[in-house]
């Protein structure tokens, strides 16, 4: 018998982090670097594969060659015509911010990068936050030509 349970955004992205901290050993036993700054095209390979199999198949819904939610580790000018992930941190309330990357400072997914946005969705900055209780995530998607924050989703188990 099939269910739904719901998962929150959030969830999401600690399961995204567990993930590439889990494969971290394996991958330096064949010398994948995954430091920023060290790390290179077989790393991204594989993160861009895990967040969109983990985070965009699991908040579309389904399984797709392409997302309407902005890509990983993609720095856009404009984020007014994607879905995206809204990164809320208690230190930066004043700001809006879309979800980038994870970023490996000292330790394994350490940093959130994120685009700071304005009221129009354009970029105006970058900035890395420690990843950490204070950061809430959310969902931003267009439906029926508006935007609407989504803090959970429904999976089907």
């Amino acid at each position: 018998m099939d269910k739904n349970l719901k998962i929150s955004v959030n969830h999401l992205l600690e399961i995204f982090s567990g993930a590439i901290n889990s494969l971290i050993p394996w991958l330096e036993k064949v010398e994948i670097e995954w430091l920023n700054g060290k790390s290179y095209d077989d790393w991204d390979k594989i993160v861009n594969s895990l967040y969109e199999n983990i985070i965009c198949s699991t908040l579309t819904g389904e399984v797709l060659t392409e997302y309407s939610i902005a890509k990983y580790d993609f720095e856009y000018s404009d984020y007014s015509q994607l879905d995206f992930i809204q990164v809320q941190c208690d230190d930066h309330n004043d700001k809006k911010c879309a979800f980038v990357s994870f970023k490996s400072i000292s330790t394994p997914c350490d940093f959130v990068r994120v685009a700071i946005i304005d009221d129009f969705e354009k970029v105006l900055d970058y900035l890395d936050l420690p990843f950490n209780n204070s950061l809430e995530f959310r969902l931003i998607r267009f439906e029926n030509g508006i935007k609407v924050k989504i803090k959970e989703v429904d999976i089907l188990v």
